[in-house]
């Protein structure tokens, strides 16, 4: 199975997924679209050892937003700040990954490497 890793470094997003606050991951590029209609594990990166906290299901279509004022009026979804480093940029776009079916796991520690995934 594959786990994405998802940063923590700023926030909890992984507390956000498992806690059902967090509906969609965020990226830059198409760089889960791999996963899509696929369980993954959820890679807890940025805070130390990588982990393993949980289980979920990516959808089966991504979103692609490219303004500022929708990717604001999904905050509740996404919960990614004005101003974060994960910030939409004004002359980008992002890509929402809806998550869902998250199940939460005893944390175990990830030993092989990825940058946008890896092996569990």
């Amino acid at each position: 199975m594959t786990g994405i890793n998802i940063n923590c470094s700023e926030k909890d997003y992984c507390e956000m997924i498992l806690n059902g606050e967090k509906k969609y991951e965020t990226r830059n590029c198409d760089s889960l679209d791999p996963y899509l209609g696929k369980w993954v594990g959820l890679i807890k990166t940025g805070c130390g050892q990588a982990m393993l906290v949980g289980y979920a299901y990516i959808g089966k279509h991504k979103r692609i937003v490219d303004d500022v004022e929708t990717f604001r009026n999904l905050y509740e979804l996404h919960r990614i700040e004005p101003g974060s480093k994960y910030d939409i940029d004004r002359h980008g776009d992002k890509r929402l990954y809806w998550i869902g079916e998250v199940k939460r796991c005893e944390p175990i520690p990830v030993y092989t490497k990825g940058i946008v995934a890896r092996k569990i």
